[in-house]
């Protein structure tokens, strides 16, 4: 509102917008006519937060002063990862170490699950970069046992976005043959027949 009618200005981090990343338009209406009122509206296509995260200001100038406004943007970015562990087959009692990498903004929270179980373990540590909106955790099977193999691993990163991205992986444990059931030394005759059986698992 001014009169005469202002001419509206927009800003981001102190500078003109009009090469502003993503910028779709940028539009200011004449005022009709007995009115006072100007109003600008800029429009921002799919934005990003290395992008458009920024204060923004609206300054207002007639011929008889100025006035201006300004806003915060924080763009929120759903998590994605940026490293996911493979499917591994170890020898039975190998140690095994899974690490992932995930950034989103919030930093994203991560889970370990095991055929859909959240994995509860001291062995699984968890690191986030605030600044970078990246967030590194790892999960060691100190000593991997036939217990421990499943083909449903997986890992969930979150945030309050309200998506989450996952990643299904894989480990097979694999054990030496051994015998359950041996031969044993025998003594026959010639021409009679022989049986020798042996288990092995």
């Amino acid at each position: 509102v001014g009169r005469p009618p202002p001419k509206l200005t927009w800003y981001k981090d102190g500078r003109p917008v009009r090469r502003l990343a993503r910028l779709l338009s940028l539009d200011q209406s004449e005022p009709e006519p007995l009115s006072r009122i100007v109003s600008s509206l800029m429009k921002l296509a799919d934005v990003a937060p290395k992008l458009n995260d920024g204060v923004y200001t609206v300054e207002a100038v007639n011929s008889v002063g100025s006035v201006k406004h300004e806003v915060t943007l924080l763009v929120n970015e759903p998590p994605t990862f940026t490293e996911t562990p493979s499917s591994v087959e170890v020898l039975e009692g190998a140690t095994v170490e899974f690490t992932c990498r995930a950034r989103g903004k919030p930093v994203p929270d991560i889970t370990w699950l095991r055929d859909d179980q959240a994995i509860d373990s001291e062995n699984i540590l968890t690191s986030q970069k605030p600044d970078s909106f990246e967030a590194t955790s790892s999960y060691a099977i100190p000593s991997a046992r036939l217990e421990d193999e499943s083909a449903r691993y997986r890992i969930e990163a979150e945030n309050n976005v309200g998506k989450y991205a996952t990643h299904e992986f894989a480990l097979i444990v694999n054990i030496p043959p051994a015998f359950k059931q041996a031969p044993e030394a025998t003594e026959i005759t010639e021409g009679d027949d022989l049986d020798l059986e042996c288990l092995v698992t």
